[in-house]
Order: C-alpha cells, then structure tokens, then sequence
C-alpha cells in the first residue's frame, strides 16, 4: 500500500517538473522545481519510515509466535509424556498436538531429550505451585497435599497429576539433565517435608525421614496404578498404607 502511494506520487512530481521545465503556459505559476525535490524526498522519507516501523512490527510479533509456539509443545509434551511415556511417544505426535509441524519442534529443541528435560521441568513446577497454593502458617499445607496426592480418584489422571510418579521408571534411561531436572523436584519436596519433621520432631533425622516420605508417596502412587485394574481393593490399600506411615513420620495422631 505505502509502496504503492510512493509511486504515484513520484509520477506526479515528474509530471510536475515537466510542465515547470517546458513552461507550457507562461500565465501558469508554478512552484521551483527545488519545491518539488523537497516533495520527493519526504515522500521517500515517509515511505522508509513506515516501511521500518512495519518490519519492527513483524519482528515482535514473530518473536511473540515463536515464543507461544515454544510454549505449546513444552505444555503438550509435559501432558504427552506424562499419559504415555517418554518412551511412548514421538515428536511427530507432539508437533501435532501442539498444532505445529515437525520441523517446528526442531527450531526450538535440538532433540527429544532436550524437549523431555524442559517439558519435565514444566510439570514439576507445576506441582510445586500446587505445593504452595495452600499454606498453614507460611508453610505448605501438607496433609491437604498429600491427600490429593494418594487420592483414588486421580490413578487414572495421569495427564493432570505428578510427572515423577508418571515417569519414575523411565528417568534412569534418560541424559543427565532430565534426570537432574527430576531430581530437583523431587529435593523440593523433601524440604517440604523436612522442614515440618524437624518442627514437630527435633530429634529426628529429619532429612532422611522426608527423603522416605516423599519416595513413598511417588512409589505408592505407581504401585497404587499398576494394580487398580487387576485388584483395585490391593490399590486402594496401598494408598492408605502410604498415607498412615506419612502421618507416623510427621507425628499426627494415628
């Protein structure tokens, strides 16, 4: 459009100057051609500016796209492989479901694993501001986490729920940053946990104990979804055993 306008008014100056050189009615005043000159070049002026505030305009907005894309398929692939497995499902079925192609993934994460660490990374973080969501005291409030953690209602949730009780039994045969991305999140749980054991008991190796809990609570919920099909009534226990040692541990009332 503004290139367009740039033309039309370069072929009406020229025509301007043509009349002014040959002088085609003497009566007729027209303007210097240094007038006309001046014309030209703000036009010129005008159309570079606009042009350049354009190309910024599309540079932010690219910028912005790339940026929710990369979003889409950390969010997708967190879901993805939480529901399936790492293992269990394929790139091209990520850039799918994030609504992008697949060499759109690769513009963004040199390889799966790189993808898996940053897709892990999302999922715990998530989890730890549900953590943090509720608190008692300044601290989590974590029997309401734990409840909903070992809830029967959530074993076939595995989209929605905890990615290191999802993905436990394959972390071990990733690289080393999807495993010190599980890592971390697991150590933030356990000072959670330590930081109340050591409240309610001082004598106790505090440490040790809330490494314990939260190994239980991970492990308890994977055993709680293996056998829920088969016996659901052995699933069921599992969850309340895991619940009762966890209220031993942070000295409730049993």
């Amino acid at each position: 459009m503004i290139r367009t306008q740039f033309k039309i008014a370069s072929a009406i100056i020229k025509l301007i100057m043509v009349l002014t050189i040959i002088k085609v009615n003497a009566q007729l005043e027209i303007r210097p051609i240094s007038f006309v000159h001046k014309l030209l070049d703000d036009c010129e002026r005008n159309y570079n500016v606009q042009k350049s505030r354009q190309r910024s305009l599309v540079m932010k907005i690219s910028k912005e796209k790339a940026a929710a894309n990369r979003a889409a398929l950390i969010e997708t692939a967190s879901r993805l492989f939480r529901q399936k497995g790492i293992d269990g499902v394929g790139v091209a079925e990520i850039s799918k479901s994030a609504g992008l192609t697949h060499g759109a993934l690769y513009a963004h994460f040199p390889s799966k694993e790189a993808l898996a660490a940053e897709a892990l990374a999302w999922s715990l973080e998530q989890s730890n501001t549900k953590l943090y969501s509720g608190t008692v005291d300044g601290e989590p409030d974590l029997e309401r986490f734990v409840s909903d953690y070992l809830s029967v209602d959530k074993l076939d949730n595995y989209a929605d729920t905890c990615a290191m009780a999802a993905s436990a039994s394959e972390i071990g045969r990733q690289d080393v940053a999807t495993s010190s991305t599980y890592t971390e999140g697991y150590l933030v749980l356990v000072r959670a946990f330590e930081r109340r054991v050591a409240a309610n008991n001082p004598g106790a190796d505090a440490l040790a104990t809330a490494m314990g809990i939260v190994a239980a609570m991970v492990g308890g919920l994977s055993v709680a979804r293996a056998t829920a099909k088969a016996r659901p009534e052995v699933s069921a226990q599992a969850l309340r055993g895991v619940r009762h040692m966890i209220d031993i541990a942070l000295g409730k009332p049993v």
